[in-house]
């Protein structure tokens, strides 16, 4: 009697946490009901269950809050699988759905090239990390997808200068080659 009132609990716990799409916490109702009984259906469907859709929470939130690794092929692909895999989750509730537009905004703003001011002193040959040499120039505007670069300022007779910068969504960007000094 008490290990049916205990099961009766954890399952009513865990349907009200999946109603309000608290996985994790569901998913560890159904483990302490597998305690009581490891055979009931029950838990072991809503364990199955809870588990996916608590990690797909997850990746989906890492996703939204580290949205300046989505600039990196290899992440935004990944993260374009984990929206593929959350799209068809049946039902989606209002955290999904929440969760799924938050993470196609970043992926979004980091695939949107934004336009970055170069300048330099119109004698020092310039390259940029990830697009190659720029040559020489004053001042150029190139657009670059959002992330991390390194502009190389390269002179004969004068050592090399680098500059790092960081090419945020949406936001237009200046960078300076440093000019040379004998």
């Amino acid at each position: 009697l008490a290990e049916a009132a205990a099961l009766a609990r954890h399952r009513d716990a865990a349907r009200a946490l999946e109603e309000r799409e608290e996985w994790a916490a569901a998913l560890a109702e159904y483990e302490a009901a597998l305690a009581v009984d490891s055979h009931v259906t029950f838990a072991l469907e809503g364990r199955a269950r809870a588990a996916g859709r608590a990690s797909l929470s997850d990746g989906l939130d890492f996703h939204a809050r580290n949205a300046g690794r989505l600039s990196t092929e290899g992440v935004a692909r990944e993260a374009g699988a984990l929206l593929e895999r959350a799209r068809g989750v049946e039902p989606a509730g209002p955290r999904l759905r929440a969760q799924v537009a938050a993470v196609e905004k970043a992926l979004a703003g980091a695939r949107t090239p934004v336009a970055v001011v170069i300048e330099s002193d119109g004698i020092t040959d310039v390259a940029l990390s990830r697009i190659g040499r720029l040559g020489t120039l004053t001042r150029r505007s190139v657009d670059l997808r959002p992330g991390e670069y390194t502009a190389t300022g390269s002179r004969g007779g004068y050592s090399d200068v680098r500059r790092k910068f960081t090419v945020s969504p949406g936001r237009p960007s200046r960078s300076s080659s440093a000019r040379r000094s004998a």
